[in-house]
């Protein structure tokens, strides 16, 4: 009962702070990117939420749960990479942004390359077939985690769960959603150190990795890195070099372009907090792996291995807190990047707002109801076929999208390519990932290397035959 009642506050709470932001959301700009007025301390806490989300609670455990040590060393660089990103990349974007004043990613993408519709049809396309499929992982983490305590079925929690995350992100936009981030990283850290404190009390990590040893030595010494296939070694340096590139993300672009600031100082400390986040995961990885020696039985869903955990060995009102710790992991997977596919589809329909004169109160309307039309379709998808391990749905969608635009963002900051360079990138490498992928060609990490080598390639193959055919691009 504690744990329902606690819950239920919180989704309240949720959507009070809506409300209060609903009267200062008057135009594109302040719904999509808070008027880029954000703090990098604020905008900090919320990117760290971001960073840790559904997938460190509730994916990352199931990963661990299911595959054993080589999750560790997939995050293992992820750390380097964060520290990389916050501190170089995001001042850079944040500062070009301003200049174009981009609201979206595919305005970035597009203006940064004096592109035109074709290119805005393209990336908009790209964003919503990649982040539907996270919209509904994501989803699934809502249902599994409160459908019980909230005494109700998987799909009956998903869509009121979900449609809190709905309201309070329709009424305040990016000003809400950071907000509510802020304050759900409290809970957030109430979860990790509970982590702390059941390995702590188990026997510490030493005492735990003995007894997984003897339970099944290949959880800490497997004969291959799988999932992943390859050796810790490799994996930690591919993921040091994927992480840098995932950061060209729709999602993550959008904490960019809403800093308010892109001095050194609000670079550290947005540093600082997000990489003190992202090493709060390799514990709940280990507390994943652990299940296997600390739950009575084996589970049929890896995904629930911290649920369980967290039921069976803390009291009501810790398992209360631990609830809202995942449901805000997983509203700011949600939450965030479902406001920036909403920016980035809502560029499709600027030109028919400006041919048919709309006001930027008509305009903000459209991208309300564009979000409510996206988050339906992704509510339908996961109530009717509600996927499998979420891992999967993640990497095709995150991964997968990372790596096909990579070309034209990072590489940008690099040597800018051009217009016609952007979109066959972008437009190859998604047809040469998609096959990869249908056709069960390579491991993942293979195939989303194989399609960034072809997006970075092709766009400096094509921007310079573009150069030498056209020399005024």
């Amino acid at each position: 009962m504690i744990p329902k009642v606690i819950c239920i506050l919180y989704l309240i709470a949720l959507l009070g702070i809506g409300v209060i932001y609903r009267r200062g959301v008057k135009t594109r700009l302040d719904y999509y990117i808070a008027g880029r007025k954000l703090t990098p301390v604020i905008l900090g806490f919320s990117f760290a939420t971001a960073l840790t989300g559904v997938w460190s609670y509730i994916g990352a455990p199931g990963s661990g749960y299911a595959y054993g040590v080589p999750e560790l060393a997939s995050f293992a660089g992820w750390i380097p990479g964060v520290a990389i990103v916050a501190y170089i990349w995001a001042p850079r974007v944040r500062a070009k942004a301003a200049e174009l004043q981009s609201v979206s990613f595919t305005g970035f993408v597009r203006d940064a390359h004096n592109g035109g519709y074709s290119l805005t049809v393209l990336i908009s396309v790209i964003t919503f077939a990649a982040y539907v499929m996270t919209f509904v992982a994501a989803l699934k983490g809502l249902g599994l985690m409160f459908g019980p305590i909230l005494g109700l079925s998987y799909v009956p929690a998903l869509i009121i769960c979900g449609a809190v995350i709905i309201a309070y992100s329709l009424m305040g936009g990016l000003r809400a959603v950071v907000l509510t981030d802020v304050v759900g990283f409290g809970f957030m850290c109430i979860a990790f150190g509970v982590s702390v404190w059941l390995i702590a009390s188990h026997g510490g990590i030493g005492g735990l990795a003995a007894r997984i040893n003897a339970f099944n030595p290949e959880l800490l010494h497997p004969p291959t890195g799988a999932p992943y296939g390859a050796t810790m070694a490799s994996i930690w340096i591919c993921f040091l070099v994927m992480y840098v590139f995932y950061q060209a993300l729709p999602h993550y672009w959008h904490y960019y372009i809403s800093l308010g600031s892109s001095t050194r100082k609000g670079a550290a400390l947005f540093t600082l907090i997000a990489v003190g986040s992202t090493c709060m995961v390799p514990f709940f990885i280990f507390i994943g792996i652990s299940g296997h020696v600390l739950l009575p039985a084996p589970l049929a869903d890896p995904d629930s291995v911290m649920p369980v955990l967290f039921q069976t060995f803390t009291n009501p009102a810790v398992y209360g807190l631990f609830s809202i710790g995942v449901f805000t992991a997983i509203m700011t997977t949600f939450d965030g990047s479902l406001l920036a596919t909403t920016a980035c589809v809502d560029e499709l329909f600027f030109p028919l707002y400006k041919k048919y004169n709309q006001t930027p109160a008509q305009m903000l309307r459209w991208g309300r109801i564009i979000m409510l039309v996206l988050w339906a379709v992704a509510v339908y998808w996961a109530s009717t076929s509600p996927p499998a391990l979420m891992v999967r749905l993640l990497v095709i969608g995150w991964v997968g999208m990372s790596c096909v635009i990579a070309g034209p963002t990072l590489c940008y900051f690099i040597k800018k390519g051009t217009k016609w360079g952007a979109f066959s990138a972008i437009l190859i490498s998604v047809i040469v990932y998609a096959v990869l992928v249908v056709r069960g060609l390579l491991g993942w990490i293979e195939q989303g290397f194989v399609a960034l080598g072809v997006s970075i390639a092709v766009y400096y193959i094509a921007s310079a035959i573009e150069r030498k055919v056209s020399p005024a691009s």
